[in-house]
């Protein structure tokens, strides 16, 4: 079988969600069945770290993919001539676009409805863009797979897609987050934080994550432990954040907040060096950071809705997301904890059980296959 991957995605010093997901399950599928060949359609030079295997063949189509028309371009024309010239069987899309102008079996993942809740987090021209082929793309593909059960139930209700048609892979964490000595601990603490504690943001910076809520919480949590922790906020930041670098000037504490791009270090170590982890997002369709931050024995505070309640199962500290001092309490708990919590670091390992990329993968190739056989 020849499947084509839309591998756009896969930027080396950008990989984001989506792009994490692109990456485990399509190099997964690639290994657990080299009877097939898997192409990997870039839209630029990738690097070489994205192939290797010998059944994983990488073409680059042009053009760059940077705005809605070049979106449109790339699906509707580029590709379709690339299906032919393979000979391609299926194509699988690990994001929610695909070609309107092919009629290859197709499947596609979703990973949330974001842009129909949070409008305002989208430029103007790319929600025209979501919004008008949002339910075309979901209609055209040929089965759908959603990173949550959350995300599944709200593709059901946004666009009356049949259950059969929606099939949930999760997400889970790489194989580099784990637990790290304390050595290796004062070290990043060190280079991060001049030696002190943190509490830790992974992701990035809008409106959407809630960072100002998380900003504020920090404060309360500060006056009342008088403890020496910073804050460090890990990930790209979004134009206009006005109100978040507001935040940190008028703090108290702004001078324990530290900013840390997506290129300032390994966000493993990072994250396995954090005395506690908080994701206060209003919407997620999955949010890997929680898995991940688990996997590395570092607790989580997230948000008590959506996908974050499913993916935090029994292990997490949930919090109010509208709440500010919920938060400041949800944090405390969080840092109160200790490395011979016993209860918590096995709640957290009973919960990972539920979430591998292998078995996604295996999830997904089976729902090609099946449309393939169709």
């Amino acid at each position: 079988m020849n499947i084509a991957v839309n591998t756009r995605l896969l930027l080396k010093h950008r990989m984001e969600g989506i792009a994490v997901f692109t990456w485990e399950i399509s190099r997964r599928m690639a290994e657990q069945h080299p009877e097939d060949h898997f192409y990997f359609f870039f839209d630029r030079v990738p690097d070489s770290s994205f192939t290797g295997l010998d059944n994983i063949h990488p073409v680059v189509i042009r053009p760059q993919t940077r705005h809605e028309l070049l979106w449109k371009y790339w699906f509707d024309y580029a590709l379709p001539s690339a299906f032919k010239k393979y000979k391609i069987d299926v194509f699988f899309s690990p994001e929610s676009y695909l070609s309107l102008r092919s009629d290859i079996p197709t499947v596609m993942v979703t990973h949330d409805l974001c842009f129909l809740h949070y409008p305002n987090d989208y430029k103007s021209s790319h929600l025209r863009y979501l919004k008008k082929h949002g339910p075309l793309f979901h209609s055209r593909a040929d089965h759908i797979i959603a990173v949550s059960e959350t995300t599944k139930a709200d593709i059901q209700k946004q666009y009356g897609i049949a259950s059969s048609d929606i099939t949930v892979a999760y997400n889970a964490a790489r194989d580099e987050f784990k637990p790290i000595a304390q050595s290796k601990k004062i070290e990043v603490r060190d280079r991060l934080t001049d030696g002190r504690p943190y509490v830790l943001y992974v992701g990035s910076v809008h409106p959407r994550k809630n960072v100002g809520g998380l900003i504020r919480a920090f404060g309360m949590l500060i006056e009342k432990l008088s403890s020496d922790h910073q804050l460090v906020l890990f990930g790209r930041w979004i134009a206009g954040q006005g109100e978040c670098e507001r935040l940190i000037e008028e703090s108290d504490f702004g001078d324990r907040i530290v900013l840390c791009g997506d290129g300032d270090g390994l966000v493993q170590e990072i994250v396995a060096a954090a005395d506690c982890l908080v994701y206060p997002s209003f919407y997620e369709g999955f949010g890997i950071p929680i898995v991940e931050a688990m996997a590395c024995g570092v607790p989580v505070v997230t948000s008590g809705s959506g996908a974050m309640k499913e993916v935090g199962g029994e292990a997490a500290i949930f919090i109010d997301p509208n709440d500010d001092q919920n938060m400041a309490e949800g944090m405390e708990r969080a840092l109160r904890l200790d490395d011979k919590n016993i209860d918590s670091r096995e709640r957290a390992q009973q919960n990972l059980q539920r979430f591998s990329w292998d078995k996604s993968a295996e999830i997904i190739y089976r729902s090609i296959k099946s449309i393939d056989n169709k």
